[in-house]
């Protein structure tokens, strides 16, 4: 499974086909990172958040090995909010500290070949987590897209 530890690498700080988070967010003010195309979207700093939110709820689920740990917010847009008025330096930090933080948790490869208990359909947390890495590599990709748009 170390297939998945790269991929998650991928999206922290370790460039492959695509930019990593620590690369697409390199030298970004924090009006750049709260700024938005429109009040539809979202800024950089609140996908940020987003990552945050759902990286460490995927991780608490595999630490505890059980799905219900930390039951699904009812609406996803609450993930986004930024609620404790953190700075972008902050949040940048906080995203790439959980990001590699999955290096470790990890580690048990015999874990990741088990079923999640209490997921409403029969999975293995390998599929989950190589559901966490392409969803964070989606809003990375969002993130390098709206900072083009910053600089056009």
């Amino acid at each position: 499974m170390s297939l998945l530890k790269d991929q998650l690498l991928a999206n922290a700080n370790d460039r492959s086909w695509y930019i990593s988070y620590q690369e697409v967010v390199e030298g970004l003010t924090d009006d750049e990172a709260f700024w938005k195309p429109n009040e539809q979207t979202h800024s950089i700093a609140e996908i940020t958040q987003h990552l945050i939110y759902w990286n460490e709820v995927w991780q608490e689920r595999y630490e505890k090995a059980d799905f219900h740990v930390i039951e699904t917010v009812e609406d996803n847009a609450e993930s986004f909010f930024i609620t404790n008025g953190d700075d972008f330096k902050k949040l940048k930090g906080k995203l790439l500290g959980v990001l590699l933080s999955w290096q470790e948790l990890l580690s048990d490869n015999q874990k990741l070949d088990t079923n999640v208990n209490g997921f409403p359909v029969k999975a293995k947390w390998w599929e989950l987590v190589g559901n966490a890495t392409t969803h964070n590599a989606y809003h990375i990709g969002q993130i390098a897209y709206i900072r083009k748009l910053i600089h056009t």
